[in-house]
């Protein structure tokens, strides 16, 4: 028996699933096997898949008559022979440590379920942008065995199914499985939460082995549809009455709730400049209307309140709720004088070499807006030394170290917070203050 079997889905990535299968194949676990399940691609992505069949006897090709990454996955958990599931989609590619960190950690403590940190990267304008996401921002919960009962926060925290490995026994105990509609958009989010609820020995580790490509080209997230398959994904959840028994039952609605807001204001703020009636009537307004029929309910019902949410989170929601015309205006308003700030910046900066200075969450939104526009950004610059570990895609130095090298660029500083901190550490190293910036 496999310890590990890799389940990946596939349909028309023949521009990735080289990088993928290497990543698979070269694992320093060695104990897996590979099961490729192809949806009809007609790119030369199963072409691909059948080389290496030839040359790896521990990858199996499977074709499936179906194009739902839901049941592709499924076909593969069916078809597994490991003591541990793994996906792994195939525009993707992992560590070669990856598998084998997972299954000793989930060795060590008997573990139900698994998970590592990920890498985001992304490529824009010939940069390859790189960043860690971490599950937690204390150190102090990796390499802990869980029992979810007693730390609510992981339905908030873990949101992805693809950066860990699974016990396949548990799955079975379960019947956790993915949903089989058609495409492949948020199919994933009933496995997670089910994932969550059922789990009683959890474990994550401090480690970043996934590398998950943002923003592809027909990525499943950048489609209109995905108000549409958040909903149904979500009302096959709520019509699994046995979960409405479970103490953890409002946790589920809270992430409906969060994953309602972000789609929302993902596709009002799309289509701002084209015909917005028709787009809102096609792709928001029936499922906007799901969704808040549902909602309504559960507060009503009182299963979940304005407590178990954060004072922005109620206000957002409520007001979405209740007042959806002034809140899309003020989203779609709200895009619209940032993308005018960056344009100005932009204009700004232009001919400039350019320094981010500080990387937290506006520093990787300004290194993303800048490059977009392609201004020059030839560094980053951060007081932590473990942010000055991360791996970005641009040079990424301590401040002194940048204004050594970069005397004369232009230094834009992202940190709200510690600005003016920050504006007087650059000028004590003889940065000009003509050059220094300070992002509103």
């Amino acid at each position: 028996m496999p310890l590990v079997s890799i389940i990946m889905p596939s349909l028309n990535v023949a521009g990735y699933i080289d990088e993928c299968l290497k990543s698979a194949t070269n694992q320093t676990l060695r104990d897996i096997e590979i099961i490729c399940i192809d949806a009809g691609s007609t790119d030369g992505t199963r072409e691909i898949i059948e080389k290496y069949v030839t040359i790896d006897s521990r990858i199996k090709l499977i074709d499936s008559t179906v194009k739902s990454y839901g049941f592709q996955v499924n076909l593969g958990i069916q078809e597994a022979k490991g003591e541990y599931i793994a996906i792994l989609e195939t525009d993707d590619y992992v560590d070669q440590e990856m598998y084998e960190r997972l299954y000793s950690c989930a060795c060590e403590c008997n573990a139900e379920y698994v998970r590592a940190d990920y890498d985001e990267i992304c490529e824009v304008n010939n940069y390859m942008i790189c960043n860690t996401q971490h599950i937690f921002n204390n150190s102090l919960y990796y390499d802990k065995l869980f029992d979810n009962r007693y730390f609510k926060e992981l339905f908030s925290k873990d949101q992805n199914i693809w950066s860990g490995i699974y016990k396949k026994s548990f799955l079975e105990k379960y019947h956790i499985r993915l949903n089989e509609t058609p495409g492949a958009a948020f199919q994933d989010i009933g496995f997670k939460l089910l994932t969550l609820i059922y789990a009683e020995r959890i474990m994550y580790i401090n480690y970043s082995g996934y590398r998950y490509r943002l923003d592809r080209d027909g990525c499943s997230s950048c489609n209109n549809n995905v108000l549409k398959f958040a909903w149904q994904e979500f009302a096959r959840l709520l019509n699994q009455m046995d979960l409405s028994m479970s103490d953890r039952f409002k946790y589920v609605i809270l992430r409906m709730i969060d994953v309602f807001i972000c789609e929302h204001n993902k596709l009002v703020t799309k289509n701002s400049a084209g015909d917005q009636e028709k787009f809102y009537e096609t792709y928001i307004k029936p499922y906007y209307f799901e969704f808040k029929k549902s909602i309504n309910g559960f507060l009503l019902d009182g299963v979940v309140s304005k407590e178990d949410m954060s004072e922005l989170q109620f206000m957002t929601l409520m007001s979405l709720l209740h007042n959806e015309e002034d809140y899309n205006n003020t989203i779609i308003q709200d895009k619209e004088k940032k993308e005018n700030s960056w344009n100005e910046l932009a204009d700004k900066l232009k001919d400039s070499q350019i320094v981010i200075v500080s990387y937290g969450v506006r520093g990787k939104d300004a290194l993303k807006q800048l490059i977009i526009r392609n201004m020059n950004v030839v560094a980053i610059c951060d007081n932590s030394s473990e942010v000055r570990a991360q791996k970005i895609g641009v040079p990424i130095f301590s401040v002194e170290v940048a204004t050594g090298l970069y005397k004369n660029a232009a230094y834009v500083i992202s940190n709200k917070k510690y600005s003016d901190e920050l504006k007087n550490q650059l000028i004590s190293y003889g940065v000009s203050k003509a050059n220094i910036i300070q992002m509103p």
